[in-house]
């Protein structure tokens, strides 16, 4: 029972295979609860295995540690950093400067004759650091501040060119790059292996790969079944409607608002639908004495706002979106009256359909499936006549 529950309290992080760099330049084979970190961790959780017992490591207490599914390596480092709160109306305000001065781990990027560095602070901010053998981390600096004699201008300085200008001097051709790099880890990333590969080309290089896009792309197939409901003074809300039916095929891109665990989405979907309605009262004889037939073909867009629970192969996920679609065809538009010309139900139907809806849904691999639940204002531009359409809905998306 004890090693069961164990098991269960493990299961509710990500364990990952890793390895932790002791102290005396040991290694540690083992797990690691992985949170596919945006910010560095400022402590670590580790498991010889799953039964084993769990250890908490921080920057003071390893040299570092290698995630092997993502291969990160994360490095402890003392640094000094500015991490000033940049922001306008901070910097407009104050002169004064913030710094960390603290050991931290570092995300390693490039391995060679010089080693680059990430770290985000509290306030979000990206700072590149660098060190060598026998060198201690240098932060590559660049610092925004309100310009002299401005009330309201920010002046940027990008002393970080020139210490790599220096730093490099050595190569020319990549020191004169360095003089007008951009501060982004591919450009600084690309400077500092091409620096290895000139000094020292035949010893290995190590570089930590391009994260790959998370933005996700794939097809979609569903079913609606939909209400309508006819309200108001105009006299086509006197006689009952029939439900209908519909299919959504069409396609979706997925964008992650968070790094870490991937739980917060937006979402987009552009799919094809079709909205039909018939109804007929009847008079006093029992025979229809008028009959109303109504179907328009929409390419609709929406855009949502999805949870997705971080743990498990079966996640559970909710969202909420708008949707807006446009006409694509008037299918049928008829109006039969008993004594009367037959003519058009609906004289100019509404172009556009705004919806909102919500969701809940489990999602295992590349595979989602939702039942979600829609409300729309329908097809009538009159005043006196509402068109409310109620929908139910199931949808299933295969990422590509």
């Amino acid at each position: 029972m004890l090693i069961l529950c164990t098991l269960q309290a493990a299961a509710q992080k990500n364990y990952v295979p890793a390895i932790i760099i002791t102290p005396e330049s040991d290694s540690l084979r083992g797990l690691v609860d992985y949170r596919n970190w945006r910010k560095a961790p400022e402590s670590i959780h580790f498991r010889k295995d799953l039964s084993a017992a769990e250890q908490t490591f921080t920057p003071l207490d390893i040299r570092g540690f290698l995630i092997l599914p993502a291969n990160e390596l994360y490095v402890s480092r003392p640094v000094k950093l500015d991490i000033t709160d940049e922001s306008i109306d901070r910097l407009l305000a104050t002169d004064e400067r913030e710094h960390l001065e603290d050991t931290v781990f570092l995300l390693n990027i490039v391995q060679g004759v010089y080693n680059l560095y990430v770290y985000m602070d509290e306030h979000d901010r990206y700072h590149y650091v660098y060190d060598a053998e026998g060198q201690p981390v240098q932060e590559l600096q660049v610092l925004r501040k309100k310009a002299p004699g401005s009330s309201s201008a920010i002046l940027t300085l990008n002393h970080y060119q020139q210490q790599l200008y220096l730093l490099f001097g050595d190569c020319p051709s990549i020191a004169k790059r360095a003089s007008r790099a951009s501060y982004r880890e591919n450009n600084l990333r690309e400077l500092f292996a091409a620096y290895h590969r000139c000094r020292q080309p035949s010893t290995a290089l190590t570089i930590k790969q391009t994260e790959k896009s998370s933005v996700r792309w794939g097809v979609l197939a569903g079913f609606s079944a939909n209400t309508i409901r006819f309200t108001g003074d105009h006299p086509l809300a006197r006689m009952p409607y029939t439900s209908s039916a519909s299919v959504l095929p069409g396609l979706f891109l997925d964008i992650p608002c968070s790094r870490q665990r991937q739980q917060y989405w937006l979402g987009a979907e552009l799919y094809y639908k079709t909205q039909d309605a018939s109804g007929e009262r009847i008079g006093a004889r029992g025979q229809p004495v008028e009959q109303v037939d109504l179907k328009f073909t929409y390419l609709q867009l929406n855009v949502m706002f999805r949870y997705v629970y971080p743990k498990g192969r079966v996640r559970p996920f909710v969202n909420v979106g708008w949707g807006n679609a446009v006409v694509l065809s008037e299918n049928e538009n008829k109006r039969f009256r008993e004594g009367y010309r037959d003519s058009e139900a609906i004289d100019g139907p509404r172009k556009h359909e705004g919806s909102i809806f919500g969701g809940l849904g489990v999602q295992y691999g590349r595979f989602q499936v939702e039942a979600r639940h829609a409300r729309t204002n329908g097809f009538s531009p009159y005043n006196a006549l509402g068109t409310g359409i109620r929908s139910w809905q199931g949808v299933v998306r295969v990422r590509i």
